[in-house]
Parts: C-alpha cells; structure tokens; sequence
C-alpha cells in the first residue's frame, strides 16, 4: 500500500515502517500492532526484545540501544560550555562603585540613566571591565531610602537646637510646576554657623497667605523644630507677608530679603520692564509710498519693536544736553574680575531663567489677588508706571527703556535667525584671534526674575560692540529677507544708543556686586547689609555731580527715590530690624 507520506510493508503481526523522514531508532527496531498497545521488537543481533513505546515515545529505544547495545551514534554528545569572556569584578568593589554612582547624581543634579547610555556605557567598560551601572529603578529605590535615612538623622541632630533661623521662597521648573524650599540656619554647640535644607517639595496648592502659612507650620512641625524657630527671612511678596497672621505662634520675627528689595529698586528705578506697546506708533492707515517701505513687518510688530525713527529721535535728545564725555577710561575700568565673573556666570553659554532654577509663570497663571499663582520675584515689579507713580518722585528717562528695549529685542533676532548666529560666530573668531581681550560669553536675553540678568545682557551686549557694529555694516550682504533687513534697520545701536548702554553698565556694576555680596552662603549677610545700601546711597546714588550728565545723575535720583521709598516709606520696620542686626 502506498501514499503521500511513504511506504508501507504489511506482515501478519510486524509492520515495518519507511517514512519520508524517520527516527535512526528503526533502523533497529521494527513496529508491532497488538492488543497490547504500542510496541517494537529489537532487530540488533539476537536480542530480539521487545520495548513498549507510549504514545510513539521513543525513548526507551534509544535508551535500549545507548545501555545495552553501546552503540556510539546513541551515546550523549558532550555538551560545550560556553564561558563569558567578560569580566567580573568583585562584589564589595561593584557596592563601593553603585554608592559612587548614586553619589555623583545626587552631586551633579544628573537623570537617573546618565550612567546607563550607550556612550557612557562604553566608556565605563573600557575603564572599568565587567563593571555594569546600576539601573535606574535601582538608584531610585536607593534615592528614597537614604532621603528617609538622612532626614531621620536630620531631625536627631534639629532637636538638639536651642533656636533655629528659616529662609523660605518658592522656585518654578520650566514645565511651571511650584516648589517650596525651606532652609536652617543655625550655630552648634562647637559656635560653628551652618546652613542646611530642611525641605525642598513641590507645593501644588494656591499661593494663598493661608496656605502658605499652615504649609511651612506643618513641615516644620514634621522637623519638630517650629517651636525654636525665631526667624522666617522671606522675600516682600503681599502673600510672604500675609502669611506670618496665620502661624500659630505670633512671635516668629519676618526679615526681609534684601536681594529681592534690590531686584526692585533698579527694575521700578530704571523703568527696565516697563511695557511700551502704547509707544509704538500706528502705521496701517498710512499711505505713503516712502513710509510703507520703512514700516515694520508683522512679525516685527508682534514683539513690539519701537520704530527705529522714533527710538533715535528720542535718544538723539542726548545731544542736546552736551558732548559725550569720553568714555573709553570708563570702559576700560570695568575690571577684568567683572567680566570674569560674567563668563563664569554664563559658562559660555545663554544666562536663562531655567538656569537660576525658575520660570517665568505665564500670565494665564496669574490671577489679580495678591495671593495669586506667581513667580515672587515677579511681584511688584512696575509695567505702568504712569498709573501709579508718585507725582514727587523722579520718573526714569524714557530713553532709559527704550534702549534696554531695543538691545532685548536685537539679541532676540539674533538668535532666532540661523544666518545672523552664524555671522556673529564668525565675526567672534576673528575677533578673538586677532585681539587680546577675547570675547568667551555668548549673547543672551534677560528675564524679569533677576534684574542682574540685565545688567549681563548690556555687559556682554557691549563686548561684543565692534562685531554689532560690522553686523549692521554687512546687513545688505547677507542672505536675509527684505523684512529681516527692516527689523536690523529698525534696531540698528547708533553711538545714542551705546553711550547709553555704558552709563546704564556704569550705574549697574555696585548693584550687581552689591547683589552678590549679600547673596553670599558662606558667612552671615544680615549683618553686613546695612552697610552695603548705606554705600550704595552715600557714595553713590546721593553723589550727584553737575558735571556728569543729565542722564546718569538722572539715573541716580530714581535708583536713590526707589531706595528711600522701600526702605523707610513702605517697610519701614524692617530697616529697623537691620539696623539691630548689624550693631
């Protein structure tokens, strides 16, 4: 009988079977069919036995054959062993290597897969072969145990503490979302001063004075050191201020960040952000032809860019008021330890506000209360001067704005064109391979939570003067849009303007290195910042002189009305507070 799967040869009580593929056991073994089940007969020799095969296993054959038989092709092959060629390292090292690990991203503020990436992954096994980084849910189970170690141990030493002193602000990332920070300042028994963080969170709730307030009572309740705080130094915000009402105790004494007074006496001082969309002269319903080729575009327009006629006509009033003093000594007095300081500040790069760790709340995010979802630093700061400015007091030249405007506005197309990035990149190497004094900043723009970031934007904005100036020379060479060579036109810094920049980067340096000084973490500022805003006013802001000009002492008058107003008009009781601390 044949079929499809091959053939059959059919005696009275064997079957001896030839398939298509088959095992090599019936070569030495035939099939038999009977009542008793699945069976084959051994044809080795005389052995003739015959072995059960259930549910045609052959198993039993090959054993058969491999035991009793010895035949070679049954025995089992050796098995190759295929050892790693990799190399281990021993445990107590690979601990020592993961708590390393976990330290340098606590250390450097890393992601927890930095050590897993490819590239670091290669680098690690040619330094160090066999060793694998810990994966990233291992270092964050490791993150939450030593947090929940180290905060224990935190609180054994906090309730140790006879007083303690606590600075609080809230910081934003750029995804906008909250933070609350609250620091200790304390002395040990050893009179050795100290600072540590006592919380960092995320505060997702409103920023009501209420809120606030039973917020940082219950973190500090948790720290068990609430009823030894004698101190909250917060910054002047109405809902910082509101808050100390809501404490359960009424004897915690509020002092005032002095930075933050002094991020608002030269933002409100200077005008520096005030908005000037009602400056900016209507074109649509004009019809001359001369006019239309100098109107600005509409993506000029959507920035608020002050007409390039209108900006000159305003500063070219510095004429008026009498030549220019000579201010080559004055550039060259900015000593190489500022711009030292910048260029580290910046390390080479764009000063942004995610770089300080805060963001700008988008104004959707801000509501009219006082207790408004809002960035502190933020608060207070003057828009519309004219709307709630002091008849008495000295109003900022409005050239003052109008410059910061149009130096904000420059670096802004700038950066956002790839062919004018690349020029002034360009134009830099040359620049820093033919002269001495190189230029290692980077162009940036300022943000309205740090005035500094101001004062950096005009000192790097005039570094990089002479190549601004071949900038606009070659305009018309390069590869831009006719609209892109209006907007250059209409932000074009003539001489006005830079003479301008230097006396703002001249009133700005003792502000900037006040700032830093009393922002110091190594040693106690309270006491030293009465004599910083004394210096400030004595020596310079009240220093008016007949001979400077017009513009810088108009300068001085605003800084000096803002300070004097701050200071004694509305916190006068914080003054006195500073003036206790500094005896």
């Amino acid at each position: 009988m044949h079929n499809d799967g091959g053939s059959m040869e059919k005696n009275e009580s064997t079957v001896t079977i030839r398939s298509a593929k088959q095992s090599r056991v019936w070569a030495y073994f035939e099939r038999i069919y009977g009542d008793e089940g699945l069976r084959a007969k051994c044809l080795v020799g005389d052995c003739s036995k015959i072995l059960s095969t259930p549910l045609h296993s052959t198993s039993t054959l090959i054993r058969h054959l491999r035991d009793v038989h010895e035949l070679d092709e049954f025995k089992p092959k050796e098995k190759l062993v295929y050892r790693s060629k990799h190399k281990h390292i021993p445990i107590k090292l690979k601990k020592q290597l993961d708590r390393a690990v976990v330290t340098a991203i606590i250390e450097d503020g890393r992601s927890f897969g930095d050590f897993s990436k490819s590239g670091f992954r290669k680098f690690i096994q040619l330094a160090l072969p066999g060793y694998k980084p810990p994966h990233r849910i291992s270092i964050s189970t490791q993150l939450k145990r030593l947090h929940t170690k180290h905060f224990f141990i935190m609180v054994n030493s906090l309730s140790k503490l006879l007083c303690i002193s606590v600075s609080t602000d809230f910081w934003s990332d750029n995804k906008g979302i909250s933070f609350l920070v609250l620091t200790g300042h304390y002395v040990t028994n050893d009179f050795v001063s100290k600072s540590t963080i006592l919380r960092f969170c995320s505060f997702e709730k409103r920023h009501f004075s209420h809120l606030i307030g039973s917020e940082i009572e219950k973190l500090l309740i948790e720290l068990q050191v609430f009823d030894k705080v004698t101190s909250i130094t917060c910054d002047s915000a109405p809902n910082m201020i509101k808050m100390f009402d809501y404490f359960s105790r009424l004897d915690i004494t509020r002092i005032r960040c002095h930075a933050h007074l002094l991020h608002l006496i030269v933002c409100n001082g200077l005008g520096l952000w005030i908005d000037n969309k009602e400056k900016i002269k209507a074109t649509t319903n004009d019809t001359n032809l001369h006019d239309s080729e100098i109107r600005l575009s509409d993506s000029l327009q959507k920035i608020n860019i002050i007409d390039d006629e209108q900006l000159i006509n305003e500063v070219h009033v510095v004429q008026s008021d009498g030549e220019h003093p000579d201010t080559d000594d004055e550039r060259e007095d900015s000593d190489e330890e500022d711009n030292n300081n910048i260029n580290q500040d910046d390390d080479g790069g764009n000063f942004s506000d995610e770089g300080d760790s805060i963001s700008i709340n988008s104004e959707s995010d801000i509501e009219g209360s006082d207790d408004s979802y809002q960035n502190n630093f933020e608060v207070g700061i003057d828009v519309h001067p004219s709307e709630t400015s002091d008849l008495l007091s000295p109003e900022p030249d409005p050239r003052i704005c109008l410059v910061v405007e149009k130096s904000r506005q420059l670096i802004d197309i700038i950066k956002d064109s790839s062919i004018l990035s690349s020029f002034i990149k360009k134009k830099k190497q040359e620049y820093n391979q033919y002269n001495d004094s190189k230029v290692k900043c980077s162009l940036f723009l300022d943000v309205r939570t740090r005035w500094n970031s101001t004062y950096k934007m005009l000192h790097t904005l005039n570094i990089y003067r002479p190549i601004i100036i071949e900038l606009f020379q070659n305009k018309t060479n390069l590869d831009i849009t006719k609209k892109q060579q209006q907007r250059l036109n209409a932000l074009e810094l003539r001489s006005d303007c830079w003479y301008v920049i230097e006396l703002l980067i001249k009133i700005l340096k003792p502000f900037y290195r006040a700032t830093k000084a009393i922002s110091g973490s190594d040693y106690p500022t309270i006491g030293i910042t009465l004599f910083i805003f004394r210096r400030l006013e004595k020596d310079l802001l009240s220093n008016i002189s007949p001979t400077d000009d017009p513009l810088f002492n108009n300068m001085k008058e605003c800084l000096l009305s803002k300070m004097i107003y701050y200071n004694m008009v509305k916190d006068p009781s914080q003054t006195k507070i500073i003036m206790v601390s500094s005896l």
